[in-house]
């Protein structure tokens, strides 16, 4: 319901084209065109691969003894991602990872030889 007699409100008069106010500056960088923004990095908190399974075979099918080490670096990666210990979990996975490849070298060097030794 309005009410009679009263006139609407004045409206400021736009200086600018309406929907531009307040706009930026663009940007020109090298070669006259707009740059745009660089995305911000975020950093990483994905819990890491604890690469059991890779350590387990290592451990039964190739050298065993560096295979029980991959293990004991999988078993810490489990437990620092228990604790919430994302950097722990990470290098520990890293080492996991590192110590079933040397295992499983190790076991196809020897493999090698030992077809080698019998063949000759």
């Amino acid at each position: 319901m309005s009410q009679q007699g009263q006139r609407p409100p004045s409206y400021a008069v736009a200086i600018s084209q309406p929907g531009f106010q307040d706009q930026p500056e663009p940007n020109y960088g090298t070669g006259g065109r707009p740059t745009q923004p660089t995305p911000v990095q975020e950093a990483v908190t994905e819990a890491p691969d604890d690469h059991m399974s890779l350590a387990v075979f290592a451990c039964l099918c190739c050298c065993w003894p560096v295979g029980i080490c991959a293990i004991i670096k999988s078993m810490e990666t489990r437990k620092a991602i228990a604790a919430g210990n994302i950097p722990v979990a990470i290098e520990a996975s890293r080492n996991a990872r590192i110590y079933a490849m040397i295992s499983i070298c190790l076991g196809l060097v020897i493999i090698v030889v030992i077809l080698v030794i019998m063949l000759v």
